[in-house]
């Protein structure tokens, strides 16, 4: 049985899914950059002769059209994910799944200037190890999961639903990340 919940919000699947959050912000950037480099670059009436590098010529001359094709590409990338996406969510079967494991990794982030010296911040990410069964096939997954595993009731050994498309079986989603109250 197809999903029936509605498709959840570009603005709410940049916090949940980490391929169109990076694509959205490579995107972003590469646009900012390629704006910035040409309007650095134009030319300024000055009376001192300035000599440029080749670094810099390189720069000014092609910066701006190779930070267009990557944020084309980054659009493509968010594009293509949020359309597959939503054909899963529209049109994937909900299953029931095992939660084998549940992994943090952590480290710490680089410290800059402006923080204190014995005040620094952990970055943390959480991975779930899901058993299931497709067809009759035993399955496993491996799943990051957006937020910490309290905040879907993503634990070790309980049954959570999964949302599998049909031609795609060995890439599930959580539906309560997806499908939530976000």
């Amino acid at each position: 049985m197809p999903s029936s919940q509605s498709m959840p919000s570009l603005k709410s699947l940049y916090r949940l899914d980490r391929t169109i959050e990076r694509a959205a912000n490579t995107c972003g950037f590469c646009l900012f950059a390629a704006a910035g480099i040409t309007w650095a670059t134009q030319p300024v009436a000055s009376v001192v002769k300035v000599e440029n590098s080749p670094a810099e010529i390189w720069a000014a001359e092609w910066g701006p059209t190779v930070a267009l094709i990557v944020a084309a590409v980054a659009l493509i990338v968010l594009v293509r994910r949020y359309l597959w996406l939503k054909k899963v969510l529209g049109n994937g079967i909900t299953i029931k799944g095992i939660v084998e494991d549940v992994d943090m990794y952590s480290h710490e982030a680089s410290h800059s200037d402006t923080t204190p010296a014995f005040q620094r911040s952990v970055i943390r990410s959480y991975y779930a190890n899901i058993r299931y069964a497709w067809q009759g096939v035993d399955k496993k997954a491996r799943l990051k999961l957006p937020y910490t595993p309290s905040t879907h009731q993503v634990f070790k050994g309980k049954e959570i639903e999964l949302i599998v498309l049909d031609s795609a079986p060995d890439k599930p989603l959580i539906r309560s990340v997806y499908l939530g109250r976000f």
